[in-house]
């Protein structure tokens, strides 16, 4: 074909061919369901509307009863019934009778011929008069008498009958006594017209045929096509006694009549039982396969269209790659796919090269301050995503590994399989493997310690490596620290065979002695600076017996002394402030008390206790006043249309977010809907209680124009200000009083 010039297009319409081979099977599937899944209920719907012939038909033959009844209690048949021989009969009684009962036969279609016969007098009288039977009989049988004497005895021997089948007519025939003892009574006969039932029979369902069978099961009346020809097919048992039946491609649906001797019986096709079915199924199928053509020309115009960047795509590859046209283009694409994950590849061990010497530059302290830092990630496209930074450190014991450069070559992709949980940075430095991670604020240091036994477990010989941890930090420059600190702890270590070692200041201390520090004293003052007290108390106790105690000169030990005092009283002066139940006097006094530079380590320790103590409950005292702060803000201000949320915040020297939050918890609503709402309730106040007009209203409560005003209030009272009624200002009233 014209249009399929490459190898991807060929694949694309064996495709598409698959596709539409497969969505018309799901139809045909679909549609075979629908079939059998239907089949029942349109045979009972069927069934329902042979129920109305059949009811139709009954209902006739229940009136031809009611006739009979009538006849019966007719004051004339009455009088009739009594007489004992012609001479008494009056004919004009007789008349009005035959009069009577030719008017029944006109109302009821049904009725082909009814007559009374009187026997004690031989007598009939019927819808064509009054005569005696002979001559009844000779006016209905074309003027002759062949026949009845049969017909005058069968009238003789007539018993209590009812609906009964003679000579292919059906009749109903019932005696008329005038009394219960009466030895000679008349006797009623009504038959049936054949005709007007088989009329009825035929507005049955289109294209079935409909059927009447007497009790022996033959056939009295029918109507439909090819009728005789395949109620002579049907076999006996065909005409079961189930209310449905099949037999080969026909349905018999069979009723009974409550005369107890008809059987209605209805016989459809499948075919035309489920024609409405087969319809929709064609239906379908002709929608199918338009949509299906449709769908086949627009999308071989949408793939040549947006085909065409694709072959450009492809012409350029081949022609770059000198390959011809018999190349396959799949082949061509997956081996620029492989080239592009390459190149991917590449990417990655590019970026883990830079990561590794922005570490490296960050331990040789060529950037310190958070600024240089920071402008130093931006320029490689680096970014941490967490506040808390942590070192481990892993040193292998043997010297000859540590010379090497591809000492760590191995273990970093596996740190990398194992530690998903926690994102984190590698440079090899000095002959060690560093690792940076960046934590969440949640992260302990509990959790450092569990990650770096996760890190020596996977290590290859792990017994031979020296696996050190650092402190946790929230500083970029604090990355150094933590470093120096792994330093420290695996230098302490670095006789033993391998294991993992977590930093902690005291031990170093009794390590190193007079000569060594890990700036005890600027983390204790970060502690302060920062109002961790917390942190300040894990440090004091090192900070005396290493920063202070060991220095051999005494003045500079005193000056030490004095500048960790002086951050005590700074920091007990500002808590002071924020809550004042903290003695202040009472902290300075004791550390001047204090002789000997035990007793001062305890005293800062138990005021340190006491900071962290009273500065916890001013937190928490503050938080808990926000809401209450900001609610009387909203009571005092809420004319001011500036006042909301950043407003209120601003003031009270919060974050925006905070205040939202603790305001919500607090009274269940935002900020910004308290104040509508207090705008509102005001403003329901002033309609009700002054003349001003609603521009003037919209001012007096904060709103800078009378078009929000009527917004909101709308939206809290339901109504306009203007439509503001009395019965509405009356209850306005109500609630402001409460």
């Amino acid at each position: 074909m014209w249009f399929l010039k490459s190898k991807v297009q060929k694949v694309w319409l064996r495709s598409l061919l698959i596709l539409i081979g497969i969505l018309m099977l799901a139809v045909t599937a679909f549609a075979a369901w629908m079939i059998y899944a239907f089949t029942d209920e349109i045979t009972d719907l069927h069934y329902n509307l042979t129920t109305v012939m059949q009811r139709s038909i009954d209902m006739r033959l229940n009136e031809i009863e009611s006739i009979s009844s009538q006849v019966e209690l007719s004051a004339v048949n009455r009088s009739l019934s009594k007489l004992k021989s012609t001479y008494e009969l009056s004919e004009t009684s007789a008349f009005h009778l035959a009069n009577q009962i030719h008017n029944y036969k006109l109302a009821n279609s049904f009725i082909k011929s009814i007559y009374v016969y009187y026997p004690a007098i031989d007598y009939v009288v019927g819808n064509l008069g009054s005569f005696p039977a002979k001559s009844y009989f000779l006016l209905g049988n074309n003027l002759s008498y062949d026949g009845c004497e049969k017909w005058l005895s069968s009238l003789a021997s007539c018993s209590e009958k009812g609906f009964y089948f003679e000579n292919n007519s059906f009749k109903y025939t019932k005696q008329l006594p005038y009394n219960d003892f009466a030895e000679s009574t008349a006797i009623i006969t009504i038959e049936l017209d054949k005709l007007e039932i088989e009329r009825i029979l035929c507005g049955g369902s289109k294209g079935a045929i409909a059927c009447i069978l007497s009790n022996d099961n033959n056939v009295y009346a029918m109507a439909g096509d090819d009728a005789n020809s395949v109620l002579s097919k049907l076999p006996s048992e065909a005409y079961a006694d189930q209310n449905i039946s099949k037999w080969k491609n026909y349905f018999i649906l069979r009723q009974s009549s409550y005369t107890g001797i008809l059987q209605y019986i209805t016989i459809v096709t499948r075919t035309q039982l489920l024609a409405a079915v087969y319809q929709i199924r064609n239906i379908a199928y002709v929608f199918l396969t338009i949509c299906l053509v449709i769908g086949v020309f627009l999308s071989i115009f949408v793939s040549l269209r947006n085909n065409r960047p694709m072959q450009s795509l492809i012409a350029k590859i081949k022609k770059g790659n000198e390959s011809n046209d018999s190349v396959d283009e799949y082949q061509l694409l997956n081996k620029m796919l492989n080239r592009s994950d390459q190149s991917e590849l590449l990417l990655e061990k590019q970026h883990l090269h830079i990561e590794s010497l922005f570490l490296s530059n960050l331990l040789s302290a060529e950037q310190s301050s958070s600024q240089s830092i920071f402008a130093e990630m931006q320029r490689l496209d680096l970014e941490f995503a967490y506040p808390q930074f942590a070192i481990i450190l892993l040193r292998h014991t043997n010297m000859n590994l540590r010379s090497k450069s591809d000492a760590f070559a191995d273990i970093v992709p596996s740190i990398h399989t194992a530690i998903t949980e926690f994102s984190f940075i590698s440079a090899e430095y000095l002959g060690d493997l560093v690792l940076l991670f960046n934590l969440d604020n949640k992260v302990i240091d509990k959790q450092i310690e569990q990650i770096a036994l996760e890190i020596a477990r996977i290590l290859p010989e792990h017994s031979n490596y020296i696996t050190a941890v650092g402190g946790l930090y929230e500083t970029l420059p604090d990355i150094i620290k933590s470093y120096q600190q792994a330093l420290k702890v695996a230098e302490l270590n670095s006789n033993t065979e391998g294991g993992v070692f977590i930093y902690d200041a005291l031990a170093l201390k009794n390590v190193y002695g007079e000569t060594f520090s890990t700036n005890l004293m600027s983390e204790f003052s970060s502690a302060m600076d920062g109002q961790h007290y917390s942190t300040a108390q894990k440090v004091v106790t090192a900070l005396f017996n290493q920063y202070i105690v060991q220095d051999a000169n005494a003045y500079i030990s005193r000056c030490k002394k004095y500048a960790v005092v002086n951050k005590v009283i700074e920091n007990v002066k500002i808590v002071s402030k924020q809550n004042k139940t903290l003695p202040c006097e009472d902290c300075i006094t004791a550390l001047s008390q204090a002789k000997t530079l035990m007793e001062l380590r305890d005293t800062v320790y138990d005021i340190l206790s006491l900071l962290n103590e009273k500065y916890e409950k001013s937190s928490a005292h503050q938080t808990a006043n926000v809401a209450a702060r900001a609610m009387k803000k909203i009571n005092s201000d809420y004319t001011n249309p500036m006042i909301g949320l950043y407003s209120i915040s601003e003031q009270l020297g919060i974050s925006n977010s905070y205040l939202s939050t603790i305001f919500k918890e607090t009274y269940g609503q935002g900020v910004a809907q308290c104040i509508n709402e207090l705008r509102v309730t005001k403003a329901k106040e002033l309609l009700t209680t002054t003349d001003l007009s609603v521009k003037e209203v919209a001012v007096r409560v904060g709103f800078t124009s009378d078009i929000s005003f009527i917004r909101v209030f709308k939206q809290y009272a339901s109504v306009t200000p203007g439509k503001f009624t009395e019965k509405d200002a009356f209850t306005a009233l109500q609630d402001i009083h409460k």
